[in-house]
């Protein structure tokens, strides 16, 4: 088991660093202009290099707030690298542990946990009343990668509008390249951690009925259908320009040529017949939502059976029940293409983002399998040591989830093409995970590949997909713009 904590500082005096870029001292100067405060740049930007040259003696001590591994390999290293005259404490174990730490008295310049335990680490055991005893009073909260804390009612985001209001002070620095990875609605509870609602109001609802319209309702009155009003983005933009800077790569960073290429991969007549079969008898009507349709079936049922179509897209289907149950072999034409792609690739390290557990499984077997490839091993960012062995060109096969991946990991130096079993239904997935090799530092042209079956649900989410990245665009070409 890894130690508790560790701490990471130098030995010698820290001078600033002269390689950070323009648009980073201009970022730097934004933080320092405001007590709390948005960045929402572009990925690769250096957002994690910003927060830590920015830090001053009345920000420390500081408690960061990341996704895993984010919190355990980039924090650490970006330390090292840019403040090692401050020193880090990254905090792990079993949850006891962890509480009996925060609550040690011991106060490094910057602590640094996970976003996935906040919730036990700062509530009581009821999950409501904050325990003031579980952290030290902190000058400054960061929360790396706000858009996780897009969910007012979830415990991570009330557990992180707990810490903030522990605190000396209300600082607090919001990093992300995702804002509004799902639409204008994410960014209430993501603001609310900034302002305490003063721009954005101190109610969900307010917001809703100020800037959007209801569409449709489940029979319970739950709206499920919502679009801004007339002018409601503008307006919501408007409101932030005080708060939150946006930077795209485009004119700051040089980056080489990405190429998006859609890699077609027919089914056969059989399957598509249990295609077919499957979206008709459990939801006929399934392609509607891509096509904005109206659709009568619950959220759930409509993620149940994408789940299914896409299962079945990629060759396989889950059992109904997924302990005792053993998931049916369908075909393997996606994997055959996948496996001709690897021959091709000669030994060039790719990085294959896969959707479910079953589909790495299969992907790994087929590659033990496949003579052709003379015993190449796929990897997985599960296996210990591969953040550095990739970087080092070690790896020639990655297989991740992108969620796995998706914030803050510099894998530029290892390879530079991706592949998509299929596209996935977040757009925060497909910008993060492209964004793992397109970043700054990057030498080579960046190549996408996304595997696509005709006539199946693989067309309808990149659709959907494509319609996401249209208002997180908006968004940042707004901001951008009146800074």
């Amino acid at each position: 088991m890894p130690p508790l904590w560790r701490a990471v500082s130098a030995m010698t005096a820290w001078t600033p660093q002269d390689d950070l870029r323009p648009y980073q001292h201009e970022a730097i100067s934004f933080l320092h202009q405001r007590e709390s405060a948005g960045l929402f740049l572009d990925m690769g930007l250096g957002k994690t290099a910003i927060c830590l040259s920015a830090l001053k003696p009345e920000h420390l001590p500081v408690l960061v707030i990341a996704p895993k591994r984010v919190a355990e390999e980039v924090w650490p290293e970006e330390q090292r690298r840019w403040r090692p005259d401050l020193t880090l404490r990254l905090i792990t174990g079993p949850a006891a542990a962890r509480r009996a730490e925060l609550r040690s008295g011991r106060t490094p310049d910057i602590t640094v946990i996970t976003r996935d335990v906040i919730a036990s680490d700062f509530y009581t055991k009821s999950g409501r009343d904050f325990d003031p005893d579980s952290t030290t009073p902190y000058n400054l909260l960061i929360l790396d990668e706000l858009s996780s804390f897009k969910s007012r009612s979830s415990k991570r985001t009330k557990a992180a509008r707990a810490v903030r209001q522990s605190m000396r002070t209300r600082r607090v620095w919001g990093l992300t390249g995702t804002p509004a990875s799902n639409g204008l609605l994410d960014l209430w509870a993501e603001i609310f951690l900034l302002d305490d609602g003063a721009r954005l109001g101190r109610a969900i609802t307010g917001y809703r009925d100020r800037y959007f319209t209801t569409t449709r309702r489940l029979p319970n009155g739950i709206p499920v259908g919502l679009e801004p009003r007339p002018g409601a983005e503008k307006a919501i933009y408007t409101k932030l320009e005080d708060l939150c800077l946006s930077m795209k790569t485009e004119g700051r960073v040089h980056l080489p040529e990405v190429t998006y290429n859609e890699v077609k991969v027919p089914l056969s007549d059989g399957v598509m017949r249990t295609y077919r079969k499957l979206r008709r008898e459990l939801w006929a009507d399934v392609l509607d939502i891509g096509l904005g349709r109206e659709v009568t079936h619950s959220v759930t049922n409509a993620a149940a059976l994408s789940s299914r179509l896409s299962q079945l897209v990629s060759g396989f289907l889950y059992p109904e029940d997924r302990d005792t149950g053993v998931s049916t072999h369908v075909h393997n034409a996606k994997l055959d293409v996948l496996l001709e792609m690897i021959e091709e690739a000669q030994g060039q390290p790719l990085l294959i983002f896969y959707r479910f557990v079953e589909e790495a499984k299969r992907i790994q077997e087929a590659i033990r399998a496949s003579r052709s490839l003379g015993g190449t091993v796929a990897q997985t960012v599960k296996d210990p040591g591969w953040y550095p062995r990739w970087n080092q060109g070690e790896i020639p096969v990655l297989l991740s989830h992108p969620a796995s991946i998706g914030h803050g990991m510099n894998m530029q130096s290892g390879g530079h093409t991706i592949i998509w079993m299929s596209p996935p239904w977040p757009s925060e997935h497909w910008q993060q995970g492209n964004k793992r090799l397109h970043r700054s530092g990057q030498t080579s042209p960046v190549v996408v590949h996304t595997l696509m079956s005709p006539d199946t649900v693989d067309y309808v989410i990149r659709a959907t997909l494509d319609g996401k990245v249209s208002v997180q665009d908006g968004l940042l070409d707004h901001l951008e713009g009146v800074l």
